[in-house]
This record gives structure tokens, C-alpha cells and sequence, in this order.
């Protein structure tokens, strides 16, 4: 599940940034 997280919290930051 450390997979998906970390792929969340990447998109998360990528579309914020």
C-alpha cells in the first residue's frame, strides 16, 4: 500500500504545484 500512497501524495503535489 506504500505504492499507491506515495503515487496520491506525488499527484497531489504535482497538481498543486
Amino acid at each position: 500500500m506504500y505504492l499507491p500512497t506515495s503515487s496520491s501524495l506525488l499527484s497531489s503535489l504535482s497538481v498543486t504545484s
